[in-house]
């Protein structure tokens, strides 16, 4: 690691993005992972793009509960990844059936459509004739 790196991250100055950088080495990951108290052969995810830490934060910190959930098409690395962090916060990972959660989804909002269309039938028939035209 070059010293200009090294110095910024001794004094706490090193951006995230360039301590994720630093991550894809081996030896920098391992020594984070055995500081960490992660298994030193774990594996680190590909987000796509999206940053770790901001990954991390968002499945970490986004749920309420001792578990995070994660999907079951999410990848196999990723799934061991979050068990390994997760362990270390107290919490578990939870995998859930995206095509049921999404056709959850449907269902849950044409009930409330349905809801809705049966109160404004209902306000309908309580109108005198004359107001209803009126509408």
């Amino acid at each position: 690691m070059p010293s200009h790196k090294q110095k910024a991250l001794k004094e706490g100055t090193l951006s995230m993005s360039a301590i994720e950088q630093l991550l894809q080495s081996k030896p920098f990951r391992e020594a984070t992972w055995e500081r960490l108290g992660l298994p030193l052969d774990l594996q680190m995810p590909n987000f796509d793009g999206q940053l770790l830490y901001g990954k991390m934060s968002e499945m970490i910190h986004s749920t309420q509960g001792p578990f995070v959930y994660l999907s079951n098409d999410t990848s196999a690395v990723e799934i061991v990844f979050f068990r390994e962090v997760c362990a270390l916060f107290g919490r578990d990972v939870d995998i859930f059936d995206r095509e049921h959660t999404e056709l959850g989804k449907t269902l849950q909002r044409q009930a409330y459509l349905d809801l809705k269309k049966a109160n404004r039938d209902e306000k309908e028939r309580k109108l005198p004739g004359s107001m209803l035209q009126d509408c």
